[in-house]
């Protein structure tokens, strides 16, 4: 005989490993929540549970805080988060990645508390339907679960975002900014309108994953670029300010010249770009540098894609550290 799904409400202020806090409206047997069960906390309530915890939706009309040290802890969440109260997740402090995993598709935060760099917490969806996450400022956020999903405001993670095998998260005309990304599935942004900034980007990026940027949005990016290109990158056409020494290290299913984008790639003054992967970056857009200080530097492979000069501010170092191979595609010439 299954079990009856039950409610459970906080009467006090106080830990969810604690009895006293809960009431239900099931029967005496079990003393906290229980897999499948709907949460309401009414009260000040700190998550405190050590062990993996899953229940049905979430309520919050007063304050759910994550506890100090908690810090490899996953709470599953097979419905949703409707939080008119306070979503505080800045307590975890050691920095060993603790999930709350949300599978609902209408959630809501009033005032959300994100993580930071000690806590190193993720938000992460997983429903397969199409529906849009709440504009609010995560640090680590994970898109998953197959279909699309989509923004409906200007977007902030301060930590890592990763978008899953399969799936589509699409940015529309909203702002995007965001401490580093990694793609498996598809980051698309359909719109020219709204910039794309990435803070310090230092992880692997690309996982043969795609993106998908239409017209001429604003990119900004700080830090290196790596992955398997393979998927498709395609960052528009609009300006690509790169506002840091960025080292870009691609593959494209061995040494094939792979794209990222058409666009007006600009390097920042007494900055440098790079170009060490075993994959030729094909350039079909331009780039140059906001003065003479601004450097190209090509140690593996560089591919022009049109007859666009290359750094026609700046320095252009092919060989830089070594004998370094200049492709030649897309019925451009070199003279």
């Amino acid at each position: 005989m299954l079990r009856s799904r039950n409610i459970w409400y906080t009467v006090a202020d106080g830990n969810w490993s604690d009895p006293a806090v809960w009431m239900s409206n099931g029967t005496k047997r079990h003393l906290l929540p229980q897999p499948g069960d709907d949460v309401v906390v009414n009260h000040k309530l700190t998550y405190n549970n050590v062990n993996n915890q899953t229940i049905n939706n979430l309520f919050v009309n007063g304050s759910f805080l994550w506890a100090a040290g908690l810090n490899q802890a996953h709470l599953f969440i097979n419905g949703n988060v409707q939080c008119t109260g306070t979503f505080d997740l800045s307590g975890s402090n050691g920095g060993g990645g603790a999930f709350v995993t949300i599978n609902g598709v209408n959630n809501f935060f009033a005032n959300f508390v994100t993580g930071n760099g000690t806590s190193n917490i993720t938000i992460h969806y997983t429903s397969p339907f199409n529906f849009a996450i709440p504009a609010v400022n995560y640090y680590n956020l994970q898109i998953g679960g197959g279909n699309i999903k989509s923004t409906g405001a200007d977007l902030s993670a301060s930590g890592l975002l990763t978008v899953d095998a399969a799936t589509i998260f699409e940015l529309g005309a909203f702002n995007a900014t965001i401490n580093d990304v990694n793609i498996s599935g598809t980051l698309s942004k359909n719109s020219s309108k709204g910039t794309f900034t990435v803070n310090n980007a230092s992880t692997t990026n690309f996982n043969a994953g795609t993106v998908n940027f239409t017209g001429s949005p604003i990119i900004n990016w700080s830090g290196s670029m790596s992955g398997d290109l393979r998927g498709g990158v395609n960052f528009g056409t609009g300006t690509f300010n790169i506002l840091t020494d960025s080292t870009w290290t691609f593959s494209s299913g061995g040494n094939i010249p792979a794209r990222i984008g058409s666009n007006n790639f600009l390097i920042a003054s007494g900055k440098t770009v790079t170009l060490n992967g075993i994959a030729a970056w094909l350039n079909t857009g331009t780039v140059t540098g906001v003065d003479g200080t601004s450097n190209l530097n090509v140690v593996t492979h560089y591919a022009y894609g049109n007859n666009n000069a290359v750094m026609a501010t700046g320095v252009f170092n092919y060989n830089f550290s070594g004998t370094s191979t200049i492709w030649v595609a897309n019925n451009a010439s070199v003279s």
